[in-house]
């Protein structure tokens, strides 16, 4: 059987959530003997790229989907294409796509939401509108937020249909949506003005296990790690900045290094400089794995996520979680006060005192790093690459 990957960026695992969850699920596909293909709109790649992961790839227009799509389908033989959404450039071509894939018989289109529902309401959270007026990196930013802050509910009613329809489309135009927890089923439903939950199914995100549950906390180091994009709206890193500001005193010997790059980061390095923050490392745009291995504790501080792959990460190396309670998923993942802490969303003072709780206590540390490790085994490939061939089978059947 062949598979076609529909994504807005060249699949490249060291960019970005999307690329490294479509890179891993290939990988598994291509051992279980499926052939693997990928279109993609913008061919955007780090030096590290994979060129050969798939059996072929191709770039294409938006402009030209349908020809492009149903070419490479017939050519290919494809039987299931997958369209990896969540930001408007994949879910608004799914009426092309729908029609590419419709015109040729025996063909199904899945469209996989790879992120949170309704994480759009963000935007109009009062500290993420201050932060976009007052630290916004263009007059456009500035103008358009301090307009939300005037007009929020005018303009709510206005853009609530245009998010309406980014739900709406895959779920009228796909033979199947898939979310990343059960949990998301009925919200993206809800969002999407549907009330047949029967076109929506679950799977989470998988990850590639080179650890296993009686690998104990070895060459770990009294380091506070953070890994993401610099987007304040959607990754907080400035929570974690001053969480560590906050902790003062108690840090002297621990090291927070911060993993990433992005248009916030000027505003971070002043924050840092403001403030005076001692042993704080930006390192940049790295493979975050070597970081993994040496931190003992891991921060999450996001608005939203749909599934991390971050945090599993993470947590395979032992690095035990501290996240904000901003995402149902997290509750597949996390057992509070077991393999990792979570906190009441917004309240810094609590996620201040379960750091200093592990940073304080080296038993406690080496404990849940174990529970970290051993906890992932629901998302190991076997288990989840079960779960899509199932959903493979039972389309084509139908």
């Amino acid at each position: 059987m062949n598979i076609l990957f529909v994504t807005h960026r060249f699949v490249d695992p060291h960019i970005g959530g999307i690329e490294r969850i479509t890179y891993n699920l290939t990988n598994s596909l291509k051992q279980n003997g499926y052939g693997c293909y990928s279109s993609y709109f913008e061919e955007y790649k780090s030096d590290m790229a994979d060129e050969n992961v798939f059996d072929g790839t191709k770039k294409i227009s938006e402009e030209h989907v349908f020809e492009s799509i149903r070419s490479w389908i017939i050519e290919k033989n494809i039987q299931i294409v997958i369209a990896q959404g969540s930001d408007e450039s994949v879910n608004s071509i799914m009426p092309e796509l729908s029609k590419a894939v419709k015109s040729v018989t025996k063909c199904k289109l899945i469209f996989v939401f790879h992120t949170m529902p309704g994480f759009e309401q963000v935007d109009l959270n009062k500290n993420v509108l201050l932060y976009r007026i007052f630290h916004g990196q263009d007059f456009i930013y500035n103008a358009k937020y301090l307009l939300f802050c005037f007009f929020k509910p005018i303009i709510k009613k206005i853009i609530g249909s245009k998010w309406t329809m980014k739900y709406k489309l895959p779920y009228q135009y796909s033979d199947k949506v898939v979310v990343l927890t059960e949990k998301y089923r009925e919200i993206y439903a809800e969002w999407a003005n549907e009330k047949n939950l029967d076109k929506i199914c679950s799977i989470p995100n998988m990850y590639y296990s080179q650890a296993n549950a009686d690998k104990k906390e070895c060459g770990k180091e009294k380091i506070m790690l953070w890994v993401g994009r610099f987007d304040d709206r959607s990754k907080r890193l400035s929570l974690a900045l001053e969480a560590w500001r906050l902790l003062g005193d108690e840090v002297n010997e621990w090291r927070f290094c911060i993993v990433g790059y992005g248009m916030d980061e000027n505003y971070y390095r002043s924050y840092v400089e403001k403030y005076n923050l001692k042993n704080v490392s930006f390192e940049g745009f790295q493979d975050p794995s070597k970081y993994y291995e040496k931190a003992s504790i891991y921060l999450m501080t996001s608005a939203f996520e749909g599934f991390p792959m971050v945090l599993l990460e993470a947590m395979e190396k032992g690095t035990v979680p501290v996240v904000f309670d901003s995402f149902a998923s997290l509750h597949d993942v996390i057992d509070d006060g077991v393999n990792g802490f979570v906190v009441e969303n917004n309240q810094l003072n609590t996620y201040c005192s379960r750091i200093k709780q592990l940073m304080m206590n080296e038993e406690l540390r080496a404990r849940m790093s174990c529970s970290a490790i051993s906890s992932l085994n629901k998302f190991s490939s076997d288990r989840v690459i079960k779960k899509w061939i199932d959903l493979f089978d039972n389309l084509l059947k139908e």
